[in-house]
């Protein structure tokens, strides 16, 4: 018999490193979940709050990228770690993402940390900071109570055929799998790759697209191709770890026709209105 994983399901997307695409990851696997049609929540707990800026201005764009989001300081305006977390308001939802930073000594983040079905760890290909995520690992598993798996998610990777650097990620990743961690079963030229269209956007929505010199630049179908698989393959492990995913509660929207689904996002946009931010 399948079993269904806990409602709602945390994801954690967490690194003891700044420039690991944390907030790019969080954003864009909260709206694959929404695209999905599962209610998914994420909430923006870095204190620059770029996660909940980009959702904005999208908003403003009239796009809803089919999740919510809230935000929480975890310095107060007095520069002292504030209190915890309350979400005991949003049970109802399928999925809650956390959107964090690198500062494991904030009393926010170690909540994030702890609470939690999943750690997301993405990883860039910087052989330097091997320790940086081994060291990530060991504060993890060091927390108390029952740990959730980890899953590493390589982002940023430039794949070149028999590059060192391609190399050196795939050994990493080999290391991080012998100390316990998921990792991609699929190569580093599947992997999401460091995207010079992606960097031109406004905002970081994997599908969002910009007026430039009179020409739209948007991302290629080959970069949302490698997004989209890492997506599916973290689905993948959690069904792995926790059994299925519920019963979308909304209808699916195909990532095959952009037009369409743009369409359909504005469409929802227009029902929600401009968003506003919500603090907890």
């Amino acid at each position: 018999m399948s079993v269904t994983i806990p409602q709602p399901f945390v994801i954690t997307v967490g690194m003891t490193k700044g420039g690991t695409h944390k907030t790019w990851v969080a954003f864009n696997l909260a709206s694959y979940l929404g695209l999905m049609g599962y209610s998914v929540l994420a909430i923006d707990t870095n204190p620059q709050h770029d996660l909940a800026a980009d959702y904005a201005w999208l908003m403003e764009q009239g796009i809803y990228p089919r999740f919510d989001v809230l935000v929480h300081d975890p310095i107060g305006v007095d520069g002292l770690p504030t209190k915890r977390l309350d979400v005991s308001g949003e049970g109802s939802r399928d999925f809650i993402i956390y959107d964090t930073c690198q500062f494991l000594q904030l009393e926010t983040m170690r909540f994030t940390w702890t609470n939690c079905h999943v750690m997301l760890a993405p990883v860039t290909p910087n052989c330097a900071e091997i320790r940086n995520y081994q060291n990530a690992l060991r504060l993890y598993w060091a927390l108390p109570g029952k740990r959730g798996p980890v899953i590493l998610l390589p982002s940023g990777v430039s794949p070149l055929k028999n590059a060192t650097a391609d190399l050196t990620l795939e050994q990493v990743l080999r290391q991080l799998a012998k100390e316990g961690c998921e990792v991609p079963d699929f190569g580093v030229g599947n992997m999401i790759d460091d995207n010079p269209l992606m960097r031109a956007q406004l905002c970081r929505w994997m599908y969002a697209e910009r007026a430039l010199d009179g020409q739209v630049k948007r991302t290629k179908d080959h970069f949302l191709l490698k997004a989209n698989l890492s997506f599916r393959w973290i689905k993948y492990l959690i069904e792995k770890h926790y059994g299925d995913f519920p019963t979308p509660r909304l209808p699916a929207i195909s990532l095959e026709d952009r037009k369409q689904m743009f369409a359909r996002l504005m469409e929802e946009g227009a029902a929600r209105g401009t968003a506003t931010r919500k603090e907890i």
